[in-house]
């Protein structure tokens, strides 16, 4: 009974050798047109201008922040804390 049922299901799922290539001339077809408008997509960012990118400016002075923030750190300061006016560097007192 098991046998019977297996080869039922085993039919039924396979595929014949036609639907087969079919199916994989389509996905390579599919690659192909991805991989092009991927490569498109890529030559207009690389064409536009970096100010019409400002997450990117964005990024580059949280980078410069972070590297300034651990410069002052390394010399014993506090780094400023975000959105303080003044740059929020506090001269440390000794503690008596």
């Amino acid at each position: 009974m098991r046998k019977q049922k297996r080869k039922l299901s085993n039919r039924e799922s396979a595929r014949s050798p036609g639907k087969e290539q079919k199916h994989l001339d389509d996905l390579t077809a599919q690659v192909g047109q991805l991989r092009k408008e991927n490569g498109q997509i890529i030559t207009n960012l690389k064409a536009s201008p970096s100010s019409a990118w400002p997450w990117r400016r964005k990024l580059r002075a949280e980078a410069q922040m972070t590297e300034l923030g651990g410069r002052l750190h390394s010399l014993g300061e506090d780094p400023p804390v975000r959105g303080q006016a003044g740059g929020g560097s506090s001269a440390k007192t000794p503690s008596s």
